[in-house]
């Protein structure tokens, strides 16, 4: 492919066909099998009907997802700062506290402060409010965090 690209910076694209590029490249290539395929008779047609006629602009940024994201990204860190501050739980919660702690943890983030479909983003950090209840801090715990950044 490289190499490709070395011929049409040396040759006029105008003037070069597919077939005269094939024949070069093929020639110049000892590493790998260079095959024609599709329909040949394409190869009278010149290569520079194949590049594109000029620079193009760049599309603008589109700014609102990315400010979601840090949006959200802020608010994660909000929550993680309230639980920060809270008494580290004794024991580790079971599998069925962990899973009925982050059903109701997501449900109170969903209804505070995003949904999925709002924000894809979010699920994302939805580890973080796993692992705050397998750690064993309590749903009322996460919840009031939850309320404390979004209300």
């Amino acid at each position: 492919m490289f190499l490709i690209f070395l011929s049409i910076l040396k040759h006029q694209l105008t003037r070069r066909t597919l077939d005269q590029q094939y024949k070069e490249v093929k020639r110049e290539t000892n590493l790998s099998h260079v095959q024609r395929y599709g329909d040949t008779n394409m190869g009278k047609l010149h290569v520079g009907e194949f590049q594109g006629s000029r620079n193009k602009d760049s599309p603008e940024n589109n700014e609102p997802p990315m400010k979601r994201r840090d949006l959200i990204e802020d608010t994660m860190k909000l929550v993680v700062k309230v639980m920060n501050n809270e008494k580290k739980p004794i024991a580790k919660a079971t599998i069925d506290q962990t899973l009925d702690c982050t059903e109701s943890v997501y449900e109170q983030f969903k209804s505070k402060c995003f949904t999925l479909q709002q924000a894809p983003e979010v699920g994302g950090h939805l580890s973080t409010l796993y692992n705050y209840c397998a750690e064993g801090y309590t749903a009322e715990t996460i919840n009031e965090a939850i309320i404390k950044i979004c209300n």
